[in-house]
């Protein structure tokens, strides 16, 4: 076996991987990043709420 036949084989088994995880892991990746994109979500939700809560009381001190 040459290093031409090598590279070949190579080259086909990354083929083959790649076309493996575009088919069957697609799911897989489209569900992990909608869960990432859920939480991420909630997280600036709360962020949200703890800054306009946090403005609301340095609004109380400074009018006093």
């Amino acid at each position: 076996m040459n290093s031409v036949q090598l590279f070949q084989i190579v080259l086909w088994l990354v083929l083959g991987w790649v076309i493996y995880m575009m088919t069957f892991r697609t799911k897989d990746w489209l569900e992990l990043e909608r869960s990432n994109r859920e939480r991420n979500d909630r997280m600036m939700k709360g962020l949200g709420h703890a800054a306009k809560g946090g403005l609301w009381l340095a609004g109380r001190f400074l009018k006093k």
